[in-house]
């Protein structure tokens, strides 16, 4: 029994760890073996629909033939695939398919039997036997109706990248579509390493968390946790597959070329990308098995280069570089070193995960509360999704949490407060508002640092106050064409052609307004609550299992309860806490109402629950403030168990769910 209790937490997390790895391999050898083993599409384009669902077509007809180059990705083609739309069940007769060779000579023909033809689905052509050829070349592709019967048997279409080219249709170029085709490569090997690196990485990752477990070194355990599971977050979730990051990964590249001193925009304001962006310019904002397999070789630099010029890409994003400087320096240093397309995203958010490990381990290692608290919402799997990304995230939730521990290290731990933590809060705070003002709230908690502790003459009111007027007022100045803008009476037409709201219509029609607020609230409270913690990651389309959003949400709770030792927190601190909390989330409403909702919708759309992430700390405050429920002993080992086990599950259900795409 005493051996047990000595060791317990070695016990437990061997078992965790085999846990995962029974569930890797037999989920391989049982569910994905077929998927890891079959050709990969090394490349894909997809159709295209507009604002309307409407999608692009060519209707088949005798006599007009259809062609396309198609540029190869990778040194060897095994197979591709053909979109078709709209099949006619009557059509009958065939279609002929010609790949032709650089030199317009034959390298395979195919006859298609129009029924079995797919209805608006990818028909897979395999090569009798698999060709080597060189990245770069321009292969042709020749589709030539020979219909006997019945109309309606069309060709999906795509809008053509720098890569896919245009089609022809009876040699007439069409210059603004190209046709939805993939090119098979041969099998997903590179998923074996990746499925092999993973639990190595878990490996390590539990190894170091017991260690610093052992050394009652919470801080430290959460650097190496974070750091090793965030590696793992960069490849089951890669580029592209996290809300808004092509946008963030633009506007980094614009200002690591200005940096560099490269050629930021061409004429029309776009982001002028280097030939080291490959095959980037294609991007799949919802992750497949194609999309590991890229970034894997990517990563391992075994991919070649498709482009070999400069191309434009889109319009980086207004936002302060602030947000940005380590995916900057990430992609910067990348970007000198000559690395792929692939390595360059992979070093910059590299760099986005160093930044948040080094700031947590600091706020973690000051919080004067239960450390848990941090440490359970440092590791959510959304905060993980978002952190191991371009997005700006990284360094907002990083420097959100860092002001609420200092802040209240402030308060009950240091015994004067000196000039130089001013100016600490100054620059931390300063660099939250250049993000995302709706945050300033959170300096409310200044109020609570006791008088007696200021060794110099200024009133923490005064401080307080003047901080939250000067901020607010510097980030009004600098959007005050979008404030001006949200204030008309007369609403604003988004790009889809829909009237959204302004301040001017809210307060003329602020009845209205409030109900649907109201609604919001009442109706989406629950997808905010599983949306901040874990459910759905991805863009808004990776379903986890429900269990791991009720673990994490336990984990929370426990993490909060107060222990003899924890130090007092007064009720007026837990209501301002609340207040704050309200406050921020009425802001958080407030802006997705004004820049998104268009006018008629019955509740305010695009706010997720990430979007409270910096403030949850203040909600877990609230809940150890109650003393009504006290443990004895410290929990943290088993907590930090539980969240370890979390997230493994985690992983494991995303891997799943994308690989079997």
């Amino acid at each position: 029994m005493n051996n047990w209790k000595k060791n317990k937490y070695v016990i437990t997390s061997i078992v965790i760890f085999f846990a995962f790895l029974t569930a890797m391999l037999i989920s391989y050898n049982k569910i994905w073996k077929d998927k890891v083993q079959s050709p990969w599409a090394v490349m894909k384009v997809e159709d295209s629909p507009n604002y309307l669902g409407n999608k692009d077509t060519i209707e088949l007809q005798n006599g007009k033939d259809v062609s396309q180059r198609i540029q190869m990705v990778s040194e060897n083609l095994t197979g591709l695939a053909i979109k078709f739309a709209n099949v006619d069940e009557k059509a009958t007769g065939i279609i002929e398919i010609e790949l032709l060779d650089p030199n317009s000579k034959l390298v395979e023909k195919w006859k298609l039997d129009c029924a079995i033809l797919q209805t608006d689905g990818y028909c897979n052509i395999q090569l009798k036997k698999d060709i080597k050829v060189k990245v770069g070349e321009k292969y042709e592709l020749v589709i030539r109706p020979r219909l006997q019967d019945g109309k309606g048997l069309a060709l999906e279409l795509s809008r053509p990248s720098v890569i896919t080219g245009h089609v022809n249709v009876t040699g007439e170029k069409n210059t603004s579509l190209s046709l939805a085709y993939k090119l098979y490569d041969g099998g997903g090997s590179a998923l074996k390493y990746l499925i092999v690196a993973i639990i190595i990485t878990v490996f390590v990752a539990m190894l170091g968390s017991l260690l610093m477990m052992k050394k009652r070194k919470i801080a430290s355990a959460f650097a190496v946790m974070t750091f090793f599971i965030g590696c793992i977050y960069i490849f089951v979730l890669p580029p592209f597959t996290v809300p808004d990051e092509s946008a963030h990964i633009v506007t980094v590249y614009s200002k690591s070329s200005k940096l560099l001193g490269k050629e930021v925009t061409d004429e029309g304001g776009k982001v002028i990308a280097d030939s080291n962006m490959g095959l980037y310019f294609i991007r799949e904002e919802y992750p497949t098995k194609e999309s590991y397999i890229r970034f894997v070789k990517g990563a391992l630099g075994k991919n070649s280069d498709v482009i070999t010029t400069k191309e434009s890409l889109a319009n980086p994003l207004n936002v302060k570089a602030v947000g940005y400087i380590p995916q900057i320096v990430g992609v910067s240093i990348a970007r000198i070193l000559k690395g792929s397309g692939e390595q360059i995203l992979l070093i910059g958010r590299l760099f986005a995960l160093l930044w948040y490990c080094f700031v947590m381990y600091f706020a973690i290692q000051i919080f004067p509360l239960n450390k848990m608290i941090l440490f359970a919402v440092g590791l959510l799997p959304m905060t993980m999704q978002q952190v191991c990304s371009f997005s700006y995230d990284s360094v907002l939730l990083g420097l959100c949490f860092f002001l609420i521990s200092y802040i209240l290290w402030l308060i009950y731990t240091k015994e004067v407060v000196e000039l130089k933590d001013v100016l600490i809060l100054v620059c931390v705070v300063s660099g939250i508002v250049m993000i995302k003002y709706i945050y300033i709230p959170i300096i409310g908690l200044l109020l609570f640092i006791p008088k007696h502790k200021v060794n110099f003459r200024v009133d923490r009111k005064k401080i307080a106050v003047s901080m939250f007027g000067m901020l607010s007022m510097f980030e009004i100045g600098s959007k005050m064409t979008l404030i001006t803008e949200a204030a008309a009476k007369n609403m604003q037409i988004r790009s889809d052609g829909l009237y959204k709201y302004s301040i001017g219509y809210v307060i003329s029609n602020l009845g209205d307004t409030l109900i649907v607020v109201t609604r919001t609230v009442f109706e989406k409270i629950s997808f905010f609550v599983e949306s901040m913690i874990a459910n759905p990651l991805g863009w808004v389309e990776i379903q986890l299992p429900n269990i791991i959003v009720l673990g994490f949400a336990i984990v929370l709770i426990f993490s909060a309860i107060p222990n003899h030792r924890s130090p007092k927190i007064t009720k007026r601190m837990m209501v301002t806490a609340g207040f704050i909390v309200v406050i921020v989330s009425g802001l958080v409403l407030a802006a997705m109402l004004i820049s998104y909702t268009y006018v008629g919708a019955d509740t305010i759309l695009g706010v997720q629950g990430r979007y409270f992430l910096p403030v949850l700390p203040l909600v877990l405050l609230i809940v150890q403030g109650n003393k009504n429920i006290i443990v004895k002993n410290s929990i943290e080992s088993e907590l930090i168990l539980a969240i370890i086990g979390l997230q493994l599950y985690t992983i494991w259900s995303i891997v799943s769910v994308v690989i079997m795409r």
